[in-house]
């Protein structure tokens, strides 16, 4: 998947607007993460900054990049 998405990403249409920011993660336990970066390039191609804190992401974490963001 990963292969594929270097593929297409330089494809999506870019917004160079400035839609806001997005936190985005895989949950604490979860290790699966296709969904997660069709997401984030989705959001990314569309004009939001895209804060992404990876896989097995514990709570805390994702509060203090929001908190941040």
């Amino acid at each position: 998947m990963k292969e594929g998405l270097k593929v297409i990403e330089p494809h999506f249409a870019r917004s160079s607007g400035g839609r806001g920011t997005v936190v985005i993660a895989t949950v604490k336990g979860d290790i699966h993460d296709i969904g997660k970066n069709l997401v984030s390039n989705m959001l990314s191609s569309s004009g939001f900054q895209v804060v992404d804190l990876g896989v097995d992401v514990h709570p805390d974490r994702v509060v203090e990049a929001v908190r941040s963001s």
